[in-house]
C-alpha cells in the first residue's frame, strides 16, 4: 500500500487528536494505554509498536497539527467547511477564506516513517469500525 503525503499526515493528525480526546476524557496515561491495548487486540495490531508512538504524541508538540494542516488536508479528505470550523472554533466562512488563500502553496510534511504510518492507519481503521458498534439506526430511543 503506497500512501500519499496527504494520507500519511492525515493519519498522524487523526491519531494525535485521538490521543488528545482520550487525554481529555481520562487524564491518566495508563487509562489511555488500556484503551490502546483494547483497540489493538480487536484490530490484531502489535500494541508494543504503537504505544511508543502514542506516548510520544502525548508529550511532543512536534506532532501537533496546525489549523492550516487540518483545513487544507481535511478539505482534500472530504471534510466540510462547517465540520472543520466546528472542530477548530472557526466559522464556515472563515474556513472557506482560509482555503482560498492557502491551498495552492501547501505540501504536507509527514512526521513518522512509512512503517509507523501503516500501523496507525490500521489502528484508525479499527477505531472507525468500533465507532459504529451498537448503533441501531436513527430514532432508536425517540
Amino acid at each position: 500500500m503506497i500512501l500519499s503525503e496527504y494520507d500519511r499526515r492525515w493519519a498522524e493528525i487523526r491519531l494525535y487528536h485521538f490521543c488528545l480526546d482520550m487525554y481529555r476524557i481520562r487524564n491518566k496515561s495508563i487509562d489511555i494505554m488500556d484503551m490502546v491495548n483494547m483497540v489493538c487486540e480487536i484490530g490484531e495490531i502489535d500494541s508494543s509498536a504503537i504505544k511508543p508512538i502514542i506516548q510520544t504524541m502525548l508529550t511532543d508538540t512536534y506532532y501537533k497539527s496546525t489549523k492550516r494542516e487540518i483545513i487544507l488536508i481535511g478539505s482534500k479528505k472530504g471534510l466540510s467547511a462547517y465540520s472543520m470550523g466546528k472542530l477548530l472554533g472557526m466559522t464556515r466562512q472563515g474556513v472557506s477564506k482560509y482555503l482560498n488563500r492557502n491551498e495552492e502553496e501547501f505540501s504536507p510534511l509527514p512526521r513518522l516513517n512509512i512503517d509507523d504510518d501503516r500501523l496507525i492507519i490500521k489502528f484508525l481503521i479499527t477505531l472507525d469500525k468500533l465507532k459504529d458498534v451498537g448503533q441501531l439506526g436513527y430514532g432508536t430511543f425517540n
